[in-house]
C-alpha cells in the first residue's frame, strides 16, 4: 500500500508559455509513504517495513494518451520489526497509459 500526495508548482507558467496541460502535465514536490509487509507481499522471509521518501519530479503527455513520470529524492526505510532504519536515494522513471482522462467525460 503506498500513498504519494504531490504538490504542481509550475502549471501557471506552463499556461504562460503554452505548453500543454495534458494529462496533469507539471513539475512537482511530493512525498510517498509506503508499507511493506509479508502478509501484502507474500514472501515469508521479509519483515514488515514503512517507506517513506521526500522527491521531486516531473509529469509530461508524450504522445496520445501515454505519460512518462520521472521522480527523484531521499527516502528512509524504518523497518517495523525492530529499531533499525537506513536512509535511501530514490529514483523512478514511469510510462503510463491513460484509458480515459477528464477530457473524455462527455457530460
Amino acid at each position: 500500500m503506498s500513498v504519494n500526495p504531490r504538490y504542481y508548482y509550475n502549471r501557471n507558467r506552463l499556461l504562460e508559455k503554452g505548453a500543454s496541460q495534458a494529462l496533469n502535465a507539471g513539475n512537482y514536490f511530493g512525498f510517498k509513504t509506503k508499507l511493506n509487509s509479508a502478509i501484502l507481499e507474500h514472501y515469508d522471509i521479509s519483515s514488515p517495513a514503512l517507506l517513506t521518501n521526500i522527491h521531486w519530479g516531473m509529469q509530461r503527455a508524450i504522445s496520445g494518451n501515454f505519460q512518462i513520470d520521472f521522480k527523484v529524492g531521499l527516502g528512509y526505510a524504518h523497518n517495523l520489526s525492530s529499531f533499525f532504519g537506513t536512509m535511501y536515494p530514490t529514483l523512478d522513471l514511469k510510462l503510463s497509459y491513460v484509458f480515459l482522462n477528464g477530457n473524455d467525460w462527455k457530460q
